[in-house]
């Protein structure tokens, strides 16, 4: 991984990203339409993404219980 990438869940499962963005050339108005239009996207992903993690915790919780112990090797979250 490189100095300027950053860690994504697709890099976490995958050991790449899904998709890589190519410089393009554009003026200055595009590039704002094109920056509000990624901003608005990270949003959505992030907003997925605790989604996600929500119902994993969620789903934890009413399948082995709220004061059980994991058991070795096993994946948890510590909040």
């Amino acid at each position: 991984m490189g100095e300027e990438e950053v860690l994504m869940p697709n890099i976490m499962m995958w050991g790449q990203n899904a998709c890589t963005l190519e410089p393009i050339e554009v003026d200055g108005d595009e590039i704002n339409k094109l920056w509000k239009h990624l901003e608005l996207k990270k949003q959505h992903v992030r907003q997925h993404w605790r989604e996600y993690i929500h119902s994993l915790m969620e789903n934890y919780r009413i399948n082995v219980g709220a004061y059980s112990h994991p058991d070795i090797s096993e994946v948890v979250l510590v909040v």
